[in-house]
Order: C-alpha cells, then sequence, then structure tokens
C-alpha cells in the first residue's frame, strides 16, 4: 500500500454546506465519512470494487458492519443531494476522485497546475498516432514519481488470474491499441482488474463527443483511466446507442463491433433499427470474449 492510502482528504466545506448539514441526518452524515473510507481502501475511484467484483449494498454493508436495509436508506439519502450516483460499476461518490487529487503542499499544487497546463497544450495538437506517442516519453506530461504510484498501485493489488481476467485483458489490450492509448497508461489500465473494456470504450465515447475541446481522444481516456483513482464518465456513457453514436466507425470496424450496413454507407432509415440491434449483440459478443 501507498503512503497516500493511509489517509483520506475532505473538504472543510461539509462544514458549512447547509444541505449536507440539513437534509442529512447526524448518522447519514457519519454514514457518508464511513463510505468514503471504504472507497478509499478499495482504491477504485469512489465505485465499491473489490478485486474485479462489484459490490452491491449486502457488501458494502457487511464490511462497514452496518444493517443493509438502513445503509440503503442512507445511500438513498446521498443520492438525493448529488453526494452518491450511479455509474457502470454500481454506486459511486460523485467527489471522491476531485477531493482525494486536491492537493494539500504548495509542491502539489504547482504539479497539480503543471499537469493542466501541460494537457491543455497537448490537446491544442493534432492527433498523434500511437508510434508519435512513443517518442513523447521524454515530455513532461507526467512526472516519474506519479507513473512509479501508478505501477505500484497495480502490483499490490495483484489479484490471481483467471480465465475472465484473460478474457479481459485481450479485451482492454485491443481497445487500447486501436484506440491510440499510449503504453504509459495502457499497461497499467490492462492490468488494473477494476478497469473494465466497458470503462474504456465509455470513457473513449466520451471523449469522441468533445469535438473541439479534444484533439486526441485515446490520449486523454488514458490519462483519466490511467490514474491511481481512475477518473470514470458518468452513467449515461455506458449506453451503448452512445457508442454507436460517437466513436469512429474505423475504430468499432477494427474491434468487431461495426455491422456490414455501416460499413457499405447504407444509409436507409428503415435500418436503423435492425443495425441497432446487430451492434449490441456483436459488442456484448465483443464485451463476453466471443
Amino acid at each position: 500500500m501507498t503512503t497516500g492510502l493511509y489517509f483520506l482528504k475532505l473538504e472543510l466545506n461539509y462544514l458549512k454546506d447547509p444541505t449536507f448539514n440539513t437534509v442529512l441526518t447526524d448518522g447519514q452524515r457519519w454514514r457518508y465519512v464511513q463510505l468514503n473510507l471504504l472507497a478509499k481502501d478499495l482504491n477504485a475511484g469512489g465505485s465499491f470494487i473489490l478485486h474485479g467484483k462489484e459490490l452491491n449494498v449486502h457488501d458494502i454493508a457487511w464490511l462497514l458492519h452496518v444493517d443493509a436495509d438502513k445503509l440503503k436508506l442512507d445511500m438513498d439519502a446521498m443520492r438525493g443531494i448529488g453526494l452518491l450516483c450511479d455509474n457502470g460499476h454500481g454506486p459511486c461518490l460523485t467527489r471522491f476522485v476531485q477531493e482525494q487529487e486536491t492537493p494539500k503542499t504548495d509542491a502539489e499544487r504547482k504539479e497539480a497546475q503543471r499537469q493542466r497546463d501541460n494537457e491543455k497544450s497537448h490537446n491544442s495538437h493534432e492527433p498523434v498516432t500511437l508510434r508519435d506517442t512513443e517518442s513523447e516519453s521524454e515530455l513532461k506530461i507526467k512526472s516519474q514519481s506519479q507513473e512509479s504510484d501508478i505501477e505500484s498501485s497495480v502490483r499490490e493489488s495483484d489479484p490471481k488470474p483467471t480465465d475472465d481476467d484473460g478474457s479481459l485483458t485481450d479485451q482492454k489490450t485491443m481497445i487500447c491499441t486501436h484506440a491510440g492509448i499510449p503504453p504509459k497508461f495502457s499497461k497499467g489500465i490492462v492490468a488494473n482488474p477494476a478497469i473494465s473494456p466497458e470503462d474504456l470504450l465509455a470513457e473513449l465515447a466520451r471523449n469522441y463527443s468533445r469535438k473541439g475541446k479534444v484533439k486526441n481522444p485515446g490520449y486523454i481516456t488514458g490519462l483519466n483511466l490511467g490514474k491511481i483513482s481512475p477518473e470514470r464518465p458518468a452513467a449515461e456513457w455506458y449506453d451503448q446507442a452512445r457508442w454507436m453514436a460517437q466513436l469512429p466507425m474505423a475504430l468499432r470496424s477494427k474491434l468487431g463491433i461495426a455491422v456490414q450496413s455501416e460499413e457499405d454507407g447504407s444509409d436507409n432509415q428503415s435500418l436503423m433499427a435492425i443495425r441497432t440491434n446487430e451492434v449490441k449483440a456483436k459488442v456484448k459478443a465483443f464485451l463476453e470474449g466471443q
């Protein structure tokens, strides 16, 4: 476990937040702290995932030593004021990533600003190929210490591989390769059991949708999911219809999740429903490793 995982950051603004202090009961405010502590221990970016398995309310209740029905009521109250949401991995603390990555020293603040400046500079460039990205290893996009933290975090999880893990690894490798995600990010992403192929496709779709703001979706996807606490997209980006609408057909063709009518350029309105069902079937087969 890295040193950072011994500590949890909570913003002092909670002391003055009228919604937090009036809508939630004393018990629910403490429950929120408990959920943050558990999320920090699980180290899955605010989601509740253990050894690659999404935890349900009963699992979380067991880990917190509380009643599952009471926990569900508490979590529903948190959802009502936006402290909790549901993404592709079940319940997720919406402020977790932002709060845990808030710098606490002058050096950390300067480093965070440098990363933001580098990301903006990179986004202003034309898209690069995977080979071009390899040559950028000398650029100070990510500090060596951060890359070491990511690698050590992956090593610490060290789950025993299963047949399903092997299949997911192949799928994630394929996505990273064809989407142009740099190796310095993709190695950690592929090895991290908490990141699924769905996470990759959803985050890629989100970044491809940001035309004019993101010049290299593959790079930004790697940057977000390659962090110690991965930044996953909101729940709506796990909708396969959005993947079909936002992911380039060339990428989906390489992954085998495009249909013939698209590749032929057919644009008959009557084929849209059939085409959508075919895409969903292909996506399902791809995610299941068939």
